[in-house]
């Protein structure tokens, strides 16, 4: 899986390569997330700020942002349970909320979660 995100500085490739990697618009790539799993989505926000939302393989959950500096994460979810598969992660930044949807399994139903992250929460001020 690769994705790219466009902003003025140029284009971000947010990609998959044994762990979640990314090229920025100066051609410096780098492993982000080493643990990271080919399932994740990206956006941006009117600061261009870069979002990733990813799980590792023990079923937890990732937010990975760029402040325009540096790349910084936080665990959003520590999941229970065992099975790990594709979560179908949707990323979307509304009015710099971000809005995550993601599939779960429950019992033999699959449920499609939205989860609302507010970006101070996680983020701290330039």
């Amino acid at each position: 899986m690769k994705k790219a995100i466009y902003v003025s500085s140029g284009v971000w490739q947010i990609y998959y390569n044994n762990g979640i990697c990314c090229k920025s618009p100066d051609g410096a790539e780098e492993v982000l997330f080493k643990e990271g799993l080919d399932d994740f989505d990206v956006t941006a926000d009117k600061d261009e700020n870069i979002y990733i939302l990813c799980q590792d393989n023990k079923n937890y959950f990732y937010l990975y942002w760029h402040d325009g500096e540096k790349w910084q994460n936080k665990c959003m979810l520590e999941s229970s349970a065992t099975e790990v598969y594709n979560k179908n992660f949707t990323l979307l930044n509304v009015n710099d909320w971000l809005n995550a949807f993601y599939t779960v399994k429950h019992r033999n139903d699959t449920l499609i979660v939205h989860h609302i992250i507010y970006s101070e929460l996680y983020i701290s001020s330039k």
